[in-house]
Protein backbone atom coordinates (compact mmCIF):
# COMPACT_ATOMS: atom_id res chain seq x y z
CA UNK A 1 0.00 0.00 0.00
CA UNK A 2 1.30 3.81 -0.73
CA UNK A 3 0.83 6.59 1.43
CA UNK A 4 -1.24 9.12 -0.23
CA UNK A 5 1.31 11.57 1.40
CA UNK A 6 4.11 10.23 -0.05
CA UNK A 7 2.89 10.28 -3.77
CA UNK A 8 1.47 13.59 -3.50
CA UNK A 9 4.66 14.76 -2.38
CA UNK A 10 6.16 13.32 -5.54
CA UNK A 11 3.52 14.12 -8.21
CA UNK A 12 1.18 16.54 -6.40
CA UNK A 13 -1.67 14.09 -7.30
CA UNK A 14 -2.67 10.76 -6.92
CA UNK A 15 -5.60 7.90 -7.46
CA UNK A 16 -6.44 5.81 -4.38
CA UNK A 17 -6.36 2.04 -4.68
CA UNK A 18 -7.20 0.43 -1.51
CA UNK A 19 -9.85 1.14 1.33
CA UNK A 20 -7.05 2.68 3.45
CA UNK A 21 -5.60 4.72 0.99
CA UNK A 22 -8.98 6.15 0.37
CA UNK A 23 -9.33 6.79 4.49
CA UNK A 24 -6.06 8.31 4.33
CA UNK A 25 -7.73 10.93 1.19
CA UNK A 26 -10.75 11.65 3.32
CA UNK A 27 -8.42 12.81 6.68
CA UNK A 28 -6.46 14.69 3.92
CA UNK A 29 -9.01 16.30 2.36
CA UNK A 30 -11.37 16.98 5.70
CA UNK A 31 -7.70 19.31 6.78
CA UNK A 32 -7.68 21.05 3.82
CA UNK A 33 -4.57 19.37 2.14
CA UNK A 34 -6.43 17.76 -0.58
CA UNK A 35 -9.20 18.30 -3.35
CA UNK A 36 -10.84 14.88 -3.94
CA UNK A 37 -12.90 13.47 -7.25
CA UNK A 38 -14.38 10.35 -8.27
CA UNK A 39 -12.23 8.13 -10.12
CA UNK A 40 -14.11 5.44 -10.62
CA UNK A 41 -13.70 1.72 -9.32
CA UNK A 42 -11.82 -1.13 -9.27
CA UNK A 43 -12.61 -4.95 -8.37
CA UNK A 44 -10.08 -6.60 -6.25
CA UNK A 45 -10.52 -10.05 -4.99
CA UNK A 46 -14.29 -9.92 -5.49
CA UNK A 47 -14.65 -6.36 -3.64
CA UNK A 48 -15.28 -2.93 -5.43
CA UNK A 49 -13.33 -0.40 -4.64
CA UNK A 50 -14.10 3.34 -5.16
CA UNK A 51 -10.79 5.18 -6.56
CA UNK A 52 -10.28 8.56 -5.50
CA UNK A 53 -8.55 11.26 -7.53
CA UNK A 54 -6.14 13.78 -5.05
CA UNK A 55 -4.80 16.39 -6.16
CA UNK A 56 -2.81 18.42 -3.53
CA UNK A 57 -3.66 22.06 -2.70
CA UNK A 58 -1.80 25.05 -1.58
CA UNK A 59 -1.60 24.26 1.98
CA UNK A 60 -0.17 20.78 1.54
CA UNK A 61 2.18 22.35 -0.80
CA UNK A 62 3.82 24.58 1.76
CA UNK A 63 3.87 22.12 3.98
CA UNK A 64 5.82 19.88 2.37
CA UNK A 65 7.97 22.87 1.22
CA UNK A 66 8.51 24.60 5.15
CA UNK A 67 8.99 20.02 5.28
CA UNK A 68 6.71 20.16 8.15
CA UNK A 69 5.31 16.80 6.05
Amino acid sequence: MASVIEELKKNWHYSTRTLEENQEAHDLSEDGLVKVSNGGSITVDGEKIVIINCEATAKFKKLVKDKKI
